[in-house]
């Protein structure tokens, strides 16, 4: 078969989407069901699907009815593009006229409830083990630990001065490292808890092995004093220098050079990466919106093969649509949200409408706060506003969520990450600590919790509350789901909606309610009813 034009078709109505930055994404082993329906389709007519994946040839669609035309792909896998043939008369062949739509093969995202621990504020890797007793109580499944690599003279983890080793200050005795670390590990495997490694590729510390080493794998700057350009990030206006990174430059004209940088970058990130697939766990690649597209394309590709059970999580900050060829390219499985960065409630109740909008094409990771962010005290004015805060990242989101180290303790400031700091010795807070734990075990009980696309606000935009309805589905317990985001008032929000049950079960008391009404709660108040 010759596809030799491009064939427009008025009123031709598709079962995929088409279009600049369009995909859609499918379950390994999952069979791709497509249709088209062809207005005025001749008898002749024939519609078959072309696709990119190996060794694959045009499938002919069967005719259901006199417009409509369908089949199954299977045996699907990996990242592939499809696009329609069609012909009027069975003889000339043209290429449909929308562009080729791209398919992503991901699995499942599991129920990811992370809890980032601050290296730099924990002390040895022995205290470390200490704390997962904590974080396991709290209801947390995944630990994500900022980069333990050796820390250039900045004390920054993000900061590398050796990239395939251990900071030897965390260890108990420095030389054993790497293999206090590795027990670290292997103490979260035993307990069924999952790793998290956060990777960094688009810079390494000024002063590191490899600047040294090889300082012509390191983008130059005449402008600095010493000829490197330094990373940093934008603000729209204004570039923010990062004095103590050094930028990687992946676009050396020498493709000796060039490959070298390559091999060593991803040699340092499957290295890490080993780590949390002995867990089944993510990797978290930092400002991923900054490295070099090239280099992200080929690593990515090496580690999924080498762990196509571990997950993807990005911090990428970047356009809609870039965001979408990105997640696509390289296959990423969750992004970073930042709901932090919407303290008021009609910006944060678009934002959580929104992720629920391009669900599942791109899926987030909700936490309250990251280590990037202010504590719940400095970005909300009170430590209890995390109370709140979590029901929404946690219970009106995906399965992926968590806090930052600090959160539970109800800490004013956030512990600092960069620089040794001493542990702090505060107490948990009962109140922070209590709804932590219960909205997480909820998460793992409830798939409402967790599903893209049954979010329904019902709170009639008020400044103040969120309310949130989350429906199950074959039989599941729905939810409804609200919370005062007020730290020092009351506040009363009237749920009269006709599409509301009557009645619902608080999940704390136990006692039935009428939901249809006013409801008042306290300040940095939550109530969860199931149905």
């Amino acid at each position: 078969m010759h596809a030799d034009h491009i064939a427009v078709w008025p009123g031709i109505r598709r079962s995929f989407p088409t279009g600049p930055n369009a995909y859609l994404t499918i379950r390994p082993q999952q069979k791709l069901e497509l249709w088209v329906e062809l207005p005025d389709a001749g008898e002749q007519t024939q519609v078959r699907v072309l696709t990119d994946l190996p060794a694959a040839l045009p499938v002919m669609l069967e005719r259901e009815t006199r417009n409509r035309f369908s089949t199954i792909l299977a045996n699907c896998e990996g990242r592939f593009t499809l696009r329609l043939a069609l012909s009027r008369d069975g003889v000339s062949w043209g290429l449909d006229a929308a562009e080729a739509t791209r398919v992503l093969v991901r699995r499942p995202v599991p129920l990811t409830r992370c809890y980032s621990l601050l290296p730099t504020a924990s002390g040895t890797i022995c205290a470390w083990r200490e704390r997962l007793d904590v974080i396991q109580q709290l209801g947390f499944d995944t630990v994500h630990v900022l980069p333990v690599t050796h820390m250039d003279a900045s004390g920054s983890p993000y900061s590398a001065y050796d990239l395939f080793h251990v900071d030897p200050r965390y260890a108990r005795t420095p030389e054993a490292a790497d293999a206090e670390f590795a027990s670290f590990v292997d103490d979260l495997r035993r307990r069924g808890m999952r790793l998290c490694v956060d990777l960094v590729f688009n810079h390494i510390g000024i002063n590191s092995k490899l600047a040294i080493e090889h300082p012509e794998w390191l983008e130059t700057n005449p402008d600095e004093e010493d000829g490197i350009q330094r990373a940093g990030w934008s603000d729209g206006t204004t570039f923010h220098k990062w004095t103590d990174l050094a930028k990687l430059n992946y676009r050396n004209p020498v493709e000796a050079e060039r490959d070298a940088l390559f091999e060593t970058m991803a040699a340092y990130g499957l290295h890490w990466a080993a780590m949390a697939a002995t867990t089944d766990g993510l990797v978290r690649l930092d400002n991923l919106h900054s490295s070099d597209s090239a280099f992200m394309t080929r690593f990515l590709d090496r580690l999924h093969c080498e762990y196509p059970q571990l997950l993807i999580l990005a911090e990428m900050f970047a356009m809609p649509a870039q965001i979408r060829e990105h997640c696509w390219s390289y296959g990423v499985d969750m992004l970073l949200a930042t709901p932090w960065e919407h303290p008021f409630v009609p910006r944060l109740r678009h934002y959580i409408q929104h992720m629920h909008d391009v669900a599942p094409t791109v899926l987030h990771h909700i936490p309250l706060t990251s280590h990037d962010a202010g504590s719940p005290a400095e970005e909300f004015g009170s430590a209890r506003a995390s109370i709140p805060r979590y029901l929404v990242s946690a219970l009106c989101g995906f399965g992926c969520t968590g806090i930052t180290q600090g959160t539970e303790q109800g800490l004013a400031a956030r512990p600092a990450f960069i620089g040794f700091t001493d542990p702090t010795e505060a107490e948990m807070d009962p109140a922070i600590c209590s709804n932590i734990r219960e909205m997480n075990l909820l998460l793992a009980e409830h798939v409402a919790l967790r599903t893209p696309g049954n979010l329904r606000f019902v709170d009639n935009h008020h400044d103040a509350v969120i309310a949130a309805w989350r429906e199950g589905r074959e039989g599941g317990a729905s939810f409804l789901l609200i919370a005062n985001f007020d730290t020092h008032h009351e506040q009363t929000i009237d749920l009269t909606d006709g599409s509301l049950p009557d009645m619902g079960v608080d999940i704390r008391s136990g006692a039935t309610y009428r939901l249809q009404g006013a409801i008042t709660l306290e300040p940095c108040g939550v109530r969860i009813f199931r149905v």
